[in-house]
């Protein structure tokens, strides 16, 4: 079973770290990340379908897809790999291409820390310093409840 934790930060309007247990191997963690058939599978939250899954893996390499939301509107993301390491770490940005979010631009790392029993994942979006936190900013509620939606979409194998 998986174990799932979201940690705030000591500034938590800048940062927040997720840490999730799988019973799988790093590799197939690190390939449900850079596949783009295995990213559309889990990526979103439950009732979100991802399409249009674009990856080119390599460092300055870009990605894209959309998020089908159950409301009717396409939801586009997009960014630009930073570092990638097979299979331990992945970091990239993340732009929000729609709504009030569009623009505001995120600095992921995911690392895939192998176990005994399956891989730890640790999970770290940060905000790029272009854009400020506020407390009305839209996306503040989504920080929280976002991951701990989209999660479960990325089973234990």
């Amino acid at each position: 079973m998986a174990n799932e934790k979201a940690e705030r930060t000591p500034n938590a309007s800048i940062a927040l770290r997720m840490t999730r247990h799988f019973s799988a191997p790093p590799d197939a963690l690190f390939r449900a990340w850079t596949d783009p058939t295995a990213f559309a599978q889990w990526m979103g939250p439950p009732g979100v379908t991802a399409r249009d899954v674009r990856i080119d893996l390599r460092v300055s390499g870009r990605y894209s897809l959309v998020m089908d939301g159950e409301d009717g509107n396409a939801y586009p993301l997009s960014g630009e790999y930073r570092e990638i390491d097979p299979p331990k770490r992945l970091a990239f940005t993340l732009e929000w291409g729609h709504g009030d979010l569009a623009g505001l631009e995120m600095l992921v790392s995911v690392d895939f820390i192998a176990e005994r029993d399956g891989t730890i994942a640790r999970g770290r979006p940060r905000r790029a310093a272009s854009y400020p936190p506020t407390a009305s900013t839209p996306g503040s509620r989504r920080r929280t409840s976002y991951p701990a939606r989209t999660a479960p979409r990325l089973r234990d194998e």
